[in-house]
């Protein structure tokens, strides 16, 4: 099992990094096919494949993936170069699932600049697929609006349930604006109908996704409420077909049934009910609650939000504790866990609460369940974890790079640590700097 994944790292490794768009094109379809198996070994699996991609090569995948696909200059083609970049987003809204790539990325700089790259990613990857939005035109390649704007905002989703950094930074770029300024027009009749169903589905199920991360985490709640959070729930709502909502082996995946999830877990706050109140909201989903009862035909939703909201005391008699377990499960859904790097552990999936895996001291990517596992991984992870930063195109590497990584190929104890990350950045600059036609 153990050398089957680690082929399978270095084959995908090997397409992704590749400069042949056919190659590269592989390289995807194995991903995807990777992240499709079923069951919790097949998402451990996925899991693993993941992280090993992170470390691979001291993080030559992420780099062309993540920080702008810079192998995209070498095309005179503009074609090819666009086509490359679009393979990109997908490659990066099936990565940054886990946690583990997403905190990668976010540590590809100096120390202490997480921050200023979240931003910098939000900023330019909301405003890149916003303008593709804008421009596309009824009838145009289905393909152009899975690579160009769904894929993007599948990124944004899971870096935001992933990373609190991330969180932080949308919060400084929206410091002007709201929510819904910045994605409403994702969720407007006049864009969706230029879309085919199965992205007009996935445009609103991002988006849910987004919104529920937003609404589930406390260091956001209170902020989306009052930067357009609900206006994003009844656009939802609103471009959601009714007639959809029947498909009950799939009603728990609606975007709808997600925002039902959001508004129960919203009422459960004092709060976050007096900013419902305070924002009108039982005028505004009042037009929605067919959508709503429909979206969670088991409960009566409506008439618990309604008589809450009018400040009755109300309860929801069939929503039982395993519902309340289903809006958090939700809400990491499409994520992969974290597991231990080492391909034969049957430790399972980090737990979500309690003692996390340790990570390798020098890379940050490897996780370890135990010091022995830690020992055993290290003959494969050794030559990535050695491996020294990644260099953007251009880039000299400085004497003390060279020292750096000196050092860091004699540290063959790969000493486990639970601290901040530290140790030699990936390139200097945040993925804003390269990430490509930028029109």
């Amino acid at each position: 099992m153990e050398e089957d994944l680690d082929e399978k790292v270095k084959s995908c490794a090997a397409l992704l990094i590749s400069d042949d768009l056919g190659e590269f094109a592989k390289g995807y379809n194995e991903l995807e096919t990777a992240f499709e198996q079923p069951g919790s070994e097949g998402r451990e699996r996925s899991a693993r494949l993941a992280q090993e991609l992170a470390a691979f090569q001291g993080g030559a995948v992420l780099e062309r993936i993540f920080a702008g696909a810079p192998g995209c200059y070498r095309y005179a083609d503009a074609d090819k170069a666009h086509n490359h970049y679009g393979g990109c987003c997908l490659v990066s809204a099936l990565l940054t699932s886990s946690k583990v790539v997403v905190e990668r990325c976010l540590g590809m700089i100096e120390e202490g600049e997480e921050r200023r790259c979240a931003q910098e990613i939000y900023e330019t990857m909301s405003r890149d697929a916003l303008q593709r939005a804008r421009e596309l035109k009824r009838g145009d390649d289905t393909m152009a609006g899975l690579f160009f704007v769904v894929a993007p905002l599948q990124c944004l989703a899971n870096i935001a349930r992933a990373s609190r950094v991330f969180r932080d930074g949308m919060q400084d770029v929206l410091k002007d604006h709201t929510l819904f300024e910045q994605l409403g027009f994702f969720l407007s009749a006049e864009f969706l109908k230029k879309l085919c169903d199965s992205n007009a589905y996935a445009v609103r199920l991002a988006l849910s996704s987004l919104a529920m991360t937003l609404a589930f985490s406390s260091d956001t709640q209170l902020w989306a409420l009052d930067k357009g959070l609900l206006r994003i729930l009844a656009s939802i709502y609103e471009q959601s077909p009714l007639g959809q909502l029947q498909d009950i082996s799939k009603r728990d995946e609606f975007p709808a049934s997600r925002c039902n999830l959001i508004l129960l877990r919203l009422l459960e706050s004092d709060p976050a009910t007096e900013k419902l109140r305070a924002h009108n909201a039982l005028s505004g989903f009042r037009p929605h609650r067919d959508k709503i009862s429909g979206a969670s035909p088991d409960f009566d939703i409506w008439g618990y939000i309604e008589a809450n909201l009018m400040g009755f005391s109300a309860t929801l008699e069939d929503l039982s504790t395993g519902q309340t377990w289903t809006a958090k499960s939700a809400l990491s859904g499409s994520s992969v866990p974290v597991v231990c790097s080492w391909k034969l552990c049957t430790a399972g999936p980090e737990p979500l609460a309690g003692k996390k895996f340790a990570k390798c001291s020098a890379c940050k990517v490897a996780r370890y369940c135990s010091k022995e596992h830690q020992r055993i991984h290290w003959a494969n992870h050794k030559k990535h974890c050695q491996a020294g930063p990644v260099k953007l195109p251009g880039d000299q590497p400085s004497q003390e790079d060279e020292k750096g990584k000196v050092e860091q190929a004699g540290n063959v104890s790969g000493v486990l640590e639970d601290g901040v990350p530290y140790g030699p950045t990936l390139f200097n600059g945040c993925f804003g700097r390269t990430w490509p036609f930028e029109d």
